[in-house]
């Protein structure tokens, strides 16, 4: 998937980009020929690519569905170990703690509206504090 996203947008780090927007695995299918599909194209615009590898990190790394890569890995396969830049990392931080920001003012919204319950929007507040702790 990683592969895939990576062909679509080209340029990574300073330059701004088509972006996803919400980038994570949850916005992929695979075919039964193995090819990776990235989905839910609705917040697609031009940004820093920095932008989507934070929201993957985020997804992956702070609600646990990848237990693989650290966020340092991930971002030296996007960034290019060679070529990561002191700005680059302090960045990606920034955009991690307004992604999980938003996960977790949208779970507020949605508890308020009815849609989720106390227990899972304390499950995504710690979730926002995980990111706090990131290492990357």
């Amino acid at each position: 998937m990683l592969n895939r996203y990576k062909s679509i947008c080209g340029s990574f780090g300073r330059m701004e980009t088509l972006i996803h927007g919400d980038f994570h695995f949850g916005h992929a299918l695979r075919s039964q020929e193995g090819k990776i599909f990235l989905l839910d194209f609705e917040s697609v615009r031009m940004g820093d690519s920095l932008e989507d590898l934070a929201s993957f990190i985020f997804y992956s790394k702070c609600t646990g569905r990848n237990q693989m890569l650290s966020p340092r890995e991930l971002f030296d396969y996007f960034i290019g170990e060679n070529n990561a830049q002191s700005r680059d990392v302090k960045t990606l931080k920034y955009y991690v703690r307004k992604v999980s920001l938003m996960y977790g003012l949208g779970s507020i919204w949605e508890f308020n509206r009815g849609f989720i319950d106390q227990k899972e929007l304390g499950k995504r507040l710690k979730t926002i504090n995980r990111a706090d702790n990131l290492e990357i």
